[in-house]
């Protein structure tokens, strides 16, 4: 009888141990797959007027702005803190508007639907993104273009 007590016993804690281990919570926020890779830190040039580097010897639409690493691809925008991510995916609405101005012709690969825009100009986003897009982030495009230094300080900034 004693026996079976501890055997019981025994049990009781492998089942209760087994039970928190069941309910042990783990978050992880893994990477999008996107299926672009840097081979090596790239060479950033200056879009000139805005604070934003553009990559010109990259194979796709890669920028960096604000401390972070921003990719154009397959329609999406993209955002790393480090130049080969991990990429998560940041939607039209969150994408800061000094990387949505960046002008076309910045843009290594630029998608079919740009082809007849002007090349000094942004995209035209509100076209691409709906004019619901255009209503909730009315004024992206204003105010910017040539005002600022590609070190991120105003041309006027004495």
């Amino acid at each position: 009888m004693r026996f079976m007590k501890k055997l019981v016993g025994v049990m009781l804690l492998c089942w209760a141990s087994s039970s928190f281990a069941w309910m042990n919570i783990q978050f992880s926020v893994p990477g999008v797959s996107i299926g672009f890779t840097a081979p090596a830190y790239p060479q950033f040039a200056p879009v000139p007027g805005y604070p934003v580097y553009y990559a010109p010897n990259m194979g796709a639409n890669y920028f960096y702005y604000n401390r972070m690493y921003w990719l154009y691809r397959n329609d999406n925008w993209y955002a790393a803190a480090r130049y080969n991510g991990p990429w998560g995916v940041v939607p039209p609405m969150e994408v800061p508007g000094m990387i949505l101005q960046v002008p076309v012709r910045y843009y290594r690969y630029p998608p079919a639907y740009f082809r007849g825009w002007a090349r000094d100009e942004p995209p035209r986003w509100g076209e691409r993104w709906g004019p619901g897009w255009q209503r909730r982030r009315e004024g992206w495009d204003a105010g910017w273009r040539g005002r600022w230094h590609p070190d991120g300080y105003r041309r006027d900034w004495r």
